[in-house]
């Protein structure tokens, strides 16, 4: 709160300028008026600035503003100069015609104003009066316009932006209605729950791995620690670009938007602008097909939600502005290239721009290794969600809707928590909330009929007491969303021209005899199913795994699977096209075939990879065969892995590459099958390899340890990565303690084998860690020394219990 002397100085060191510009014509412009032009000048004919209003009847007043700095008083019997022109010019204003032509007006002004910046005495006002006779004249003072700052721009005692507010409220209005949601509702079109909001959100956690050096006895010891943070405090992070990761559907995007409205909120709830950062929202899409700079990108966004002609984050202003960008969907840049454009054109940003900070979401598999000679970023790996967390979030989205027993809720989760493909994740659990009203005993084995079971109320459920059903077939528009989804798919891309969308859907009913209902199945795909939504002239699907639920089921025959494997664009989609029913399972050992030549291809590994996941998802595979198809991928990512190797020696960070890589395949191996696979002396030194780590990351700690007794493995680098996958287990893994103890026995058993490797990590880590010097974040290269009395260098804050993260991302901050 300020003082009535404080707003009184402030007023009075205003230059004109500023007084009629900055001041009066915005208090103008939230009184409802329109500004209509500047006339301030040589030719100002009286007045300072014409504003247009409607009057009672409809039509237009005109009113002309006259702005004076400093007092206005009589002294003595004669007039002050500035008094005596300020009644000349107003007489001129009252006598002068304004010719408006776009308005098609040329009258006399409806009402004159006299505004001063400081103070108009009785004798003053009286003399203008006595000069004029004319009761159109309004005086105003220091008193008045201080008034009605506090009652319409109090925000402007702060030294804020008279468009700052309006994009605070424009931007949650924006982030509080988002469609790209799923729908809870099954009637009305507008009930959409938002997800940011405080009675709906769950909240994340997110974890990363960071190195420690502590100086004892004497001798400098290290280790690598683990941080468990909640994702509110990433605000808080000194770090000035942070990834974040997680897999399909754990709430990247949801996230990102409940940061920007806790900004918001913070912004609009105090008008002291100190120390608070402006959230911007981009997409990493915009920044990778835009061809202009992120300084017009963030111009441009800002400007479309401000609804005011100026705004407070212009490019100039903007170099010292305190900015957070949240940048979306990384992974959804379908091209390498672009996605390599986009982390660099972000990274030149931040290094012009000291006051910014970046958080960017990506899936994490395999994007992420496109930068891992970058380190110039943090990450941060959103953790899977606990059980307690599914509950509550069932709980939440099911409040006020025909309530779900508490131990259906728990049989609920039990059953998504073992659905084949995917891991426990918000986006799953919303996908089921939103069918579980058809039946309450009906879940769905595998993440493909949980999607179905979705897709087919979102297509005809809702719309059967309206006879939208009866009218346009539920398959068909099923068909045209699988044609839509490959073609984006097959380009790489996410986003489809309106028009482009449009008249593919004619031309699919027009081939089955049914043009008539293009305009019907156009609202009923774009509107009412919320499968699709549109943003500008673009259409696209409102979350990516709806797009590859579809792009999967548009896969033909596994011709067209194998011709995909190596991509992992396609990874999901396959696992979408084995998981849709029975009669392709036996497909999934067609494409699992290996052969000498399928070893050498250098995308074994992806290819492996995708059909571990494959495998997986095909849940209905017999025993014996699924064994068959685990041991070719094995043997896959057995050979890909030893490629990985050899690469890893040539670049500069050869173990952070190949630990990514390992994480990345995990859970590729991570298939019960494993547990009768054993470990035969036909199998090579990389196929036991992964046998060891699918073991490990199933929970089965005393088959894997019996194993790793008798491995003895050329590149020791293998048991690195082994001791890694223990340490998820032992710190990370949603399981018993008994598993947790008998991971962390492994690990102490695997630290005698490793322990020559460690001076090579921790050399190369010394490149990877990151620390703020004067606000800026340093690459450290150089030797780690600590000066003289200092015991402890700290590379982060002490790690917490984190027992309930599945995985963590990369070994690197």
């Amino acid at each position: 709160m300020l003082y009535r002397n404080v707003k009184e100085r402030k007023l009075a060191e205003l230059p004109e300028d500023e007084f009629r510009n900055g001041l009066i014509v915005e208090l103008f412009r939230r009184k409802g008026l329109t500004y209509y032009k500047d006339t301030c000048g040589p030719d100002e004919e009286g007045k300072d600035g014409i504003f247009l209003r409607k009057g009672a009847w409809g039509e237009w007043e005109i009113i002309a503003v006259q702005t004076k700095k400093g007092k206005l008083t009589l002294a003595g019997s004669k007039p002050a100069d500035n008094l005596e022109v300020a009644t000349t010019q107003l007489r001129t204003a009252l006598r002068t015609k304004i010719y408006l032509p776009g308005y098609k007006l040329n009258q006399l002004p409806t009402k004159v104003y006299l505004i001063a910046s400081e103070t108009v005495s009785k004798s003053a006002r009286a003399h203008i009066v006595n000069e004029l006779t004319e009761p159109s004249v309004v005086i105003l003072d220091r008193d008045d316009v201080i008034q009605m700052v506090d009652e319409v721009f109090p925000e402007y005692w702060f030294n804020l932006h008279p468009s700052r507010i309006p994009y605070f409220r424009g931007l949650l209005k924006q982030l509080v209605e988002q469609s790209d949601v799923i729908r809870l509702a099954p009637i009305e079109e507008d009930s959409t729950t938002a997800p940011i909001a405080d009675d709906i959100y769950l909240p994340l956690y997110l974890t990363r791995i960071f190195r420690k050096i502590v100086k004892r006895k004497g001798v400098y010891d290290d280790s690598y620690e683990w941080e468990e943070i909640k994702d509110e405090a990433l605000l808080q992070r000194p770090e000035r670009f942070i990834f974040v990761l997680g897999e399909a559907g754990t709430g990247k995007t949801t996230l990102l938007r409940r940061l920007a409205y806790l900004l918001c909120r913070h912004h609009l709830n105090s008008y002291e602008e100190s120390g608070k950062s402006i959230p911007v929202l981009l997409t990493a899409r915009e920044i990778a097909t835009e061809h202009t700079s992120l300084e017009i990108l963030i111009h441009r966004s800002v400007q479309s939600l401000s609804n005011h002609e100026e705004v407070f984050l212009e490019p100039d202003a903007l170099r010292t502005a305190h900015v957070t960008l949240f940048i979306d969907g990384l992974d959804e840049v379908g091209d390498s290239a672009q996605r390599t454009e986009v982390v660099s054109r972000v990274e030149a940003f931040l290094e012009t721009h000291k006051n910014a900070r970046a958080l960017l979401t990506s899936r994490d598999n395999p994007v992420l290794l496109d930068y891992q000679r970058s380190g110039h970023f943090v990450h941060f790996r959103v953790s899977d969600i606990s059980v307690q967390q599914a509950t509550a979030l069932i709980d939440r989205l099911a409040a006020g809707r025909d309530p779900l027993e508490g131990d259906h809720v728990k049989e609920i989760v039990r059953r998504l928590n073992e659905a084949h493909g995917f891991e426990l994740t918000p986006f799953l659990v919303s996908i089921f909330v939103a069918t579980a009203p058809v039946d309450k005993t009906d879940i769905p084995p595998n993440i493909t009929e949980v999607f179905r079971k979705y897709v087919d109320l979102a297509l005809g459920g809702w719309d059967k007491d309206r006879g939208l059903a009866q009218q346009f077939e539920v398959p068909a528009m099923d068909a045209i969303l699988r044609g839509i989804a490959q073609a984006l798919h097959s380009r790489h891309d996410s986003r489809l021209s309106k028009a482009d969308a449009e008249a593919y859907i004619a031309q699919v009913l027009s081939g089955i005899g049914k043009p008539e209902l293009t305009e019907q199945a156009v609202s009923a795909i774009f509107e009412r199913s919320r499968l699709l939504k549109q943003e500008g002239d673009s259409v696209m699907f409102r979350h990516l795994l709806f797009q590859e639920y579809f792009a999967g089921r548009a896969l033909r025959n596994v011709g067209e699977v194998r011709d995909l494997l190596a991509d992992p664009w396609w990874r999901h989609p396959i696992m979408f096209y084995f998981g849709q029913d029975t009669i392709k399972h036996p497909e999934i050992l067609e494409i699992a075939a290996v052969s000498s030549a399928d070893l050498q291809d250098a995308g074994a590994y992806d290819a492996g990879l995708t059909i571990g996941l494959a495998l997986q998802a095909a849940y209905f595979l017999p025993l014996e065969r699924r064994k068959e198809a685990y041991l070719t991928v094995v043997k896959r990512l057995g050979a890909g892995f030893d490629r990985k190797l050899r690469e890893a020696e040539k670049g500069k960070y050869p173990f952070s590459l190949i630990l990514a890589r390992f994480l990345e395949a995990l859970e590729a191996v991570s298939c019960s099958a494993v547990r009768d696979v054993g470990s035969g002396s036909d199998l090579s030194e990389g196929e036991q390899f992964w046998i060891i780590a699918g073991l490990i990351d199933c929970g089965d700690i005393a088959e894997a340890k019996d194993l790793l007794r008798r491995y003895k493995p050329v590149d020791d680098r293998r048991l690195l990565a082994l001791s890694l996958a223990s340490h998820v287990v032992w710190r990370l893994r949603i399981t018993n303690s008994a598993t947790k103890r008998l991971a962390k026995d492994l690990v102490q058993y695997l630290d005698p084998r490793i322990v020559h490797l460690k001076g090579l990590v921790l050399k190369e880590f010394k490149g990877l860690v990151m620390e703020m010097r004067q606000g800026q974040l340093i690459v450290i290269d150089a030797p780690i020394t600590t000066p003289s009395g200092q015991v402890e260098m700290d590379f982060g804050p002490p790690a917490r219990d984190v027992s309930r993260q599945r995985k963590p991302g990369l070994i690197r901050k």
